[in-house]
């Protein structure tokens, strides 16, 4: 992972991180998995930052924000969220 959470990287307001791992295109919706096999979050979108020449970086949405959506639309009881505090 790059940044654990960043809100300031494009011009919406959502939450997300970035991370650097390869991520192709049709990846997205799919699971971001800690080396450890905890899933942290969900492939969003590539981030193409034309003027650096290091490695692409891709945007995550990180689990807290996926467990909070399911919770509203009623659905809190199919996903656990690990609090690590």
């Amino acid at each position: 992972m790059v940044n654990p959470s960043i809100t300031d990287y494009c011009d919406d307001e959502l939450e997300f991180f970035l991370y650097s791992a390869i991520t192709r295109g049709g990846n997205s919706g799919g699971p971001i998995v800690a080396q450890d096999g905890r899933v942290i979050g969900i492939a969003a979108q590539n981030v193409l930052d034309k003027g650096r020449a290091d490695a692409p970086h891709y945007r995550g949405v990180p689990g807290h924000v996926i467990v909070s959506a399911l919770t509203d639309m009623g659905y809190g009881d199919l996903v656990t969220l690990e609090d690590w505090t």
